[in-house]
């Protein structure tokens, strides 16, 4: 026995699954796409405004006989209904219409259906009677699908559809479809008509029991002619010149890709015959932005290898930055330690311009502030989506955020780089991206480790690449830029004086002009004021910046305090583990580390109160050498259980180095450092075979130098500082929040010390592996 399926599901399938008006038409038009035509036109007639078309349904409704009624009050009612009709009808400028003609009340109803209606024409290879029959009526046809994995011919576009479920989407627009269709050497249109109520909720029909046909139409003008007439009336909402402006504004003009510089497929649009604009971004606008990035995830599937590679700019600072991240980074920050999602996901372009809203400014060949203002406005929405150069909806839209840009803007400094703030795209195909597929409500991908990975690779490259890069960029211009007032209170001083011997040596010359002079002298005692006003308002401006400081010193704090709890608990139970495997020589040395580790989340807890007397650390002298190795052996049954070969040496030999520091801070350097290494040597080796992962320690008594290195995937030279910076990671979030290192580099500062990327290349010549941390005398 086979499912049997009600009508009703047909509903569900097309106005019900259809999100939009805009993307019931962008279905329609794809078609037109798939059909070959070089343009398509996309038409509404609607003279008869939409409360007088309900207006008159109602009239139909109420006109329907009743069993009581004698035929002449019947047929009396209809021509009274007829004639209220045809009223609606010349009120519309409609005078070739004539509901005197009709003879039935159905055709009547027909009649007034027919007077609004929208119309999407094209002239591509168009569909024969058998094609309506096979194709257009089977849904969920796979036609379109084998077409896609055809080779298609240089120049050729690729085909759109995939689902053979887009035709059902006109049934969002109105009640009523009809298809005129023709392939060229037919001598006759292809007709086909469909009432989409036959399909209701209310029917319990089943659906092989709606019968629907297509027929032969009228002959054709000539034979050589070919395209389809999609024709929708019955509308089902209201619709005005602005409403169909907007949708070309929000979706027609983002239906192909704005910023090809090729032209775009042609779309015309009218409305009551008045054509409505479609634009496209203005280059100049994009020339304008304060910031732009442009880059490609790239895919070798014959050596299996990708890599992302891409530049910002900074053109409102002049400033610029190449970046590339190594197959490695993009497993951990893709969330994928599959090589073969990446693979699988293919090649990915994309680029995006970044606009400071507060400092927008006229743009010549766009317009003034407020033209420029709107058109961010109208474009800004995040990165838009295009495979093949149609757009995959809703991605970039003003009420989507499918890359969480505006929650990771809400965290950071000014609100920068949301949503709001970025015109881009990001560019697919079905050949090299087959994975990607549309969800069958268009509203979107379908889930699946691709779509994961490429969204958290995009988002990694929006807020820690571009906002970072932005930040360290402004942040080293304010601290070049901020005031030093005491010396501006010096210059100050020194020019007052100048004036005073100045106004003293006029009034010597010209004893006689003293009346000259006191404006001079009045104008330096305003001088005087204004001055003492700037200082006034910079004392305020420090005490409000102290007071913003300690704010976000504590939310960096509590940061910390997280990222803190969540290592030393891990690593304590990871210790805990390993004391239930049963005492062994070095038990002793495990729980020492474990008091200290309890000992360190205790000051970071009470760290927050920085009145609490009993939180200070208080140093004390020990022995480095002898101190990392026992911090060392503590791990030592992790080391075992990743496979990796751990090695200490100390040069001289037998050499001690004291210093005076917080023992559970410096624990905290080294436990980082291991647990980024573990990590990472962990995602490094997972692919090869014939791996060792190794860690070395080397201690230079007499240098008072600390190297620490492993035979990971390293870091590239050029993210040398901005590792150290807090928030920058490439980890997934659940695997780090970016804080390790700057706590590190922070915790060594406090104990007179200085941690450092090495810039020996020591295992990779594009990378580097070593961390130097250089004591204190």
């Amino acid at each position: 026995m086979a499912f049997r399926i009600q009508a009703r599901t047909i509903l569900q399938l097309g106005a019900e699954l259809i999100s939009s008006d805009g993307i019931a038409f962008y279905e329609l038009i794809k078609n037109a796409v798939d059909a070959k035509s070089p343009r398509v036109d996309v038409q509404l007639k609607c003279p008869v405004p939409y409360l007088e078309y309900q207006r008159g349904m109602k009239l139909i409704e109420e006109a329907a006989p009743e069993k009581k009624e004698t035929a002449s009050e019947i047929a009396k009612k209809f021509e009274a209904l007829k004639e209220q009709l045809q009223f609606i009808a010349n009120e519309a400028g409609l005078k070739s219409v004539d509901f005197d003609t009709c003879q039935t009340l159905e055709e009547v109803r027909i009649l007034l259906e027919d007077l609004n209606y929208a119309t999407i024409s094209d002239s591509g290879h168009g569909m024969s009677l058998e094609d309506l029959s096979e194709i257009f009526l089977t849904v969920g046809t796979r036609s379109r699908q084998r077409m896609r994995g055809a080779p298609v011919a240089l120049g050729d576009r690729p085909f759109l559809g995939e689902k053979g479920i887009g035709r059902l989407s006109s049934m969002r627009l109105g009640e009523r479809l009809e298809v005129l269709s023709t392939k060229s050497g037919e001598s006759r249109w292809n007709r086909l008509s469909i009432d989409w109520r036959a399909f209701s909720h209310d029917s319990d029909t089943l659906l092989e029991e709606v019968e629907v046909a297509p027929e032969r139409g009228k002959r054709k003008e000539s034979n050589v002619q070919s395209g389809t007439v999609i024709r929708i009336s019955a509308l089902n909402s209201a619709w005005d010149e602005d409403k169909l402006r907007k949708i070309a504004v929000e979706d027609f003009s983002r239906l192909t890709d704005p910023f090809a510089r090729a032209s775009r497929f042609p779309v015309d649009v009218k409305f009551n015959n008045t054509p409505i604009t479609i634009r496209s971004i203005s280059r100049d606008l994009l020339d304008a932005a304060h910031a732009r990035c442009k880059g490609e995830f790239k895919v070798d599937r014959a050596t299996r290898t990708c890599e992302i590679i891409g530049k910002i700019t900074y053109d409102l600072r002049d400033e610029e930055r190449n970046f590339h991240y190594r197959e490695v980074d993009i497993e951990s920050f893709s969330g994928s330690l599959d090589v073969d999602v990446l693979l699988s996901l293919g090649s990915v372009k994309f680029e995006w311009y970044w606009y400071n809203r507060r400092i927008l400014a006229a743009v010549e060949g766009v317009g003034d502030r407020r033209t420029v203002s709107r058109l961010v406005e109208q474009w800004g929405g995040g990165l838009m989506l295009y495979r093949d150069g149609f757009r995959v909806n809703p991605y970039g839209s003003s009420n989507d955020d499918w890359l969480l840009l505006d929650p990771s803007a809400l965290a950071s400094t000014g609100y920068k780089v949301n949503r709001k703030q970025i015109i881009g795209k990001v560019e697919i195909s079905s050949s090299e991206n087959p994975v990607l597929i549309d969800q069958t409500n268009r509203e979107g991908l379908r889930d699946c480790p691709e779509k994961f990975a490429l969204v958290e690779m995009l988002h990694t490259l929006l807020v820690t690449e571009f906002r970072g890069f932005l930040n360290r960029v402004d942040k080293a211009i304010y601290e070049k830029e901020q005031l030093d007032f005491e010396i501006l209170e010096e210059r100050l001083a020194t020019q007052e004086d100048n004036l005073d011997r100045a106004i003293a040596r006029l009034l010597r010359e010209h004893q006689g002009e003293s009346e000259l002079v006191l404006p001079i002298r009045r104008g330096v005692d305003q001088i005087r004021k204004i001055v003492f006003q700037a200082k006034e308002i910079a004392s305020v401006y420090e005490d409000r910046q102290s007071q913003l400081f300690n704010l976000a010193g504590i939310g960096l704090i509590t940061e910390i305090v997280a990222h803190e709890l969540n290592r030393a608990t891990i690593h304590t139970l990871s210790l805990t583990k390993d004391l239930r495997v049963g005492a062994n020589a070095r038990q002793e040395s495990i729980l020492k580390s474990l008091e200290q580790q309890l000992k360190t989340l205790q000051k970071r807890l009470r760290s927050i109160d920085p009145v609490s007397t009993a939180g200070r650390q208080h140093k004390e002298e020990f022995d480095v050498v002898d101190w990392i190795r026992t911090i060392c052996q503590s791990h030592e049954a992790q080391f075992r259980r990743h496979n990796i070969i751990f090695s200490m040496t100390v040069s001289p030999r037998s050499g001690e180095l004291t210093i005076r520091a917080v023992r559970g801070m410096f624990v905290q350097v080294l436990e980082n450092l291991i647990s980024n290494s573990v990590y990472w040597l962990g995602i490094y080796g997972k692919k090869k075979t014939d791996y060792q992962p190794a860690i070395d320690v080397h201690i230079d008594v007499r240098r008072r130098t600390i190297s620490y290195s492993d035979n990971g995937p390293g870091i590239e030279a050029y993210r040398a500082d901005d590792i150290f910076q807090p928030f920058v990671t490439t980890k997934p979030a659940r695997k780090g929040k970016g804080l390790g290192l700057y706590i590190a580099r922070e915790i060594a500062k406090y104990s007179g010390a200085s941690l450092e990327l090495g810039e020996e290349h020591t295992h990779h010549e594009d990378a580097l592996n070593t961390f130097i941390l250089t004591l204190g005398e």
